[in-house]
């Protein structure tokens, strides 16, 4: 698990940007191959993922705005832009095959899958909100780590009612 880092704001923006951008695609497959009320549940929790990802966006480029010209410069470089989004695929989605047929065979899997990964991402976010220095930044942290929260309460019902 992903130890506590001194990330910067931008760095765990980035890194929040990509986790929430790979849940939006886990929930999107799974949606493919689910139906009824499971399904619907993975369209929203897409959508909101999506949703997440556009809030971290937006706090992204106001802290961007305000920072001296070129200090965030080497975000945007490819190897490390890369270090950034393959470590968070690593904490969370290496243990939770999202693309992969495995995780959606049926519908136990898939809810098994999606609670991992929600508890992982859970797990990120508390680490990610000790390590925030902005009260803004560790403010939307925990509101999203409530959602994600949310998502894994609904899950386990349904596990256990399977």
């Amino acid at each position: 698990m992903m130890g506590k880092a001194d990330f910067n704001e931008l760095e765990l923006l980035t890194i929040a940007m990509a986790l929430e951008d790979q849940g939006m695609k886990f929930y999107q497959n799974g949606a493919k191959n689910t139906e009824g009320q499971l399904r619907q549940f993975l369209l929203d929790a897409a959508q909101q993922e999506k949703e997440h990802k556009e809030v971290f966006q937006r706090f992204y480029d106001n802290i961007v705005k305000s920072k001296p010209q070129n200090e965030d410069d080497y975000l945007f470089d490819p190897d490390v832009a890369s270090y950034l989004k393959a470590m968070a695929e690593k904490e969370v989605f290496d243990k939770t095959p999202y693309d992969s047929e495995e995780a959606f065979k049926d519908l136990k899997s898939s809810v098994s899958y999606a609670l991992k990964s929600e508890e992982l991402t859970v797990d990120i976010y508390e680490k990610m909100c000790e390590s925030a220095k902005s009260q803004d930044v560790k403010d939307l942290l925990e509101k999203l780590i409530k959602e994600e929260k949310g998502h894994a309460k609904y899950f386990e019902k349904i596990l256990k009612s399977l």
